[in-house]
């Protein structure tokens, strides 16, 4: 065999996966944007941006922009629509069997549908950096965060925290079983979110170990603002670690989806890829934990700065 025809069989099946793939992936990402939970959340977000944005504009204030409000209805409502979308499935699994597309095939197409999420939740994002700019804030509201920073910040609480949402929902949508498993899902991850949150008085105080309970979670404060004393308080830990740590936890809600129903070589290599990703998860969130400042960081209205050590 010539080595053109070796390499014409060898692109034929990449051809074929290629055609097979695109049609399903617009099919998943049609029937996400489409959904009336993604739509609810949408809608919602809408209507309080619209409030924030107001009040951004009667009293200027960084942290009134609406960041955690995208994170909280495009990005939980997001773990609902992908959760429900990839359970509907399962009244048509005996004939998606008889087709030729392997089980991989489409969940790797169900979670493209994450693209819908995250572009919806960044562009919320980018309006509110544009609002930041067009309406100034204080410099100091911004504490000891610089411009990559407040941006960092802005994209995990945005288009991460959305992509994620849509991912582990596929992923819940694969593997658990129990009825009524997305709404326990929105319930749980606030849940997880305000427990590692209760660590933030602890690691205002110091030591690894607090910190690193208060970054173990998908959402995360690096500020809050104080109303006596007038101030703003920027939280230890490194935002951009934080955003690989959530960047890691998305790739692995992906092998976790595509595990469902993997086997030979695509399952050899994903069981692979799952541990590296654990590693690298892992050191991100040691260093979210110990980069950056160690103690909070109390920044006033005149722009001077104090380390605070107690409450």
């Amino acid at each position: 065999m010539s080595t053109l025809t070796r390499t014409a069989t060898q692109a034929r099946p990449t051809s074929s996966r290629s055609r097979t793939m695109r049609p399903l992936v617009w099919l998943e990402i049609r029937r996400f944007a489409r959904h009336p939970v993604f739509l609810t959340g949408v809608a919602s977000c809408i209507v309080l941006l619209f409030i924030a944005l107001r009040d951004l504009i009667a009293h200027p204030s960084n942290d009134r922009v609406g960041a955690a409000v995208v994170s909280l209805f495009v990005g939980l409502f997001s773990v609902l629509t992908a959760y429900l979308i990839t359970r509907s499935m399962k009244d048509s699994a005996e004939i998606l069997e008889a087709t030729p597309t392997s089980m991989p095939t489409r969940t790797a197409a169900l979670c493209a549908m994450c693209s819908v999420s995250g572009l919806v939740a960044g562009a919320f994002g980018v309006f509110g950096l544009v609002a930041l700019r067009v309406w100034p804030v204080p410099s100091w509201l911004f504490g000891t965060l610089g411009n990559v920073d407040v941006v960092v910040v802005f994209a995990e609480q945005t288009a991460v925290a959305a992509i994620g949402g849509t991912l582990l929902g596929v992923a819940a949508g694969r593997w658990l079983r129990f009825r009524g498993a997305g709404f326990v899902l929105m319930v749980a991850l606030p849940l997880w979110v305000f427990l590692s949150s209760g660590a933030t008085a602890a690691a205002e105080l110091g030591g690894t170990w607090p910190k690193l309970a208060r970054a173990f979670s998908p959402f995360s404060f690096f500020q809050t603002q104080q109303i006596s004393p007038v101030s703003v308080d920027t939280f230890p830990g490194s935002p951009r670690w934080y955003l690989l740590w959530l960047l890691t936890l998305c790739a692995l809600a992906v092998v976790a989806a595509l595990l469902y129903g993997a086997e030979g070589l695509v399952r050899t290599r994903l069981m692979r890829i799952g541990p590296a990703l654990l590693a690298i998860a892992a050191v991100c969130l040691v260093l979210t934990a110990t980069q950056g400042p160690h103690h909070v960081v109390r920044t006033y209205p005149n722009g001077t700065s104090s380390v605070i050590t107690t409450r």
